[in-house]
């Protein structure tokens, strides 16, 4: 029974209309949560009481995710007010979109020696 479900659910997204559970209408997705879906992701790694990469280059809509390899908790906190993860626990993660383009300089609060920059074009 579980597969037959699976090959309805891919079938009816290869074919992009229709029901995608028995009794459900078809889905849509809105031009906003489509390019949210579509942005390329991006990975910052927390180790060794650093950020790396240390500076990252993304496009405006792109997801960054900062994950926490460290034993200890971090932040990323924008040093001009743009963003502020609040602290990341050891292996956990944090995600922020960038919207707006430029560079932004980012550290964590925890430890001012980690420092790391944002470019988004």
């Amino acid at each position: 029974m579980v597969g037959r479900r699976i090959a309805l659910l891919l079938a009816v997204s290869l074919l992009g209309s229709g029901p995608v559970l028995p009794g459900s209408g078809p889905v849509f997705i809105s031009t906003a949560h489509a390019a949210t879906a579509l942005a390329t992701p991006h990975v910052v790694k927390i180790d060794s009481f650093a950020f790396k990469p240390a500076v990252i280059t993304v496009k405006a809509g792109d997801a960054i995710e900062w994950q926490n390899d460290d034993p200890v908790p971090h932040t990323a906190t924008s040093t001009s007010g743009g963003f502020d993860s609040g602290s990341i626990a050891a292996g956990a993660k944090w995600r922020y979109v960038a919207k707006k383009k430029g560079r932004f300089a980012y550290d964590c609060t925890f430890h001012p020696i980690m420092k790391g920059e944002i470019v988004v074009e």
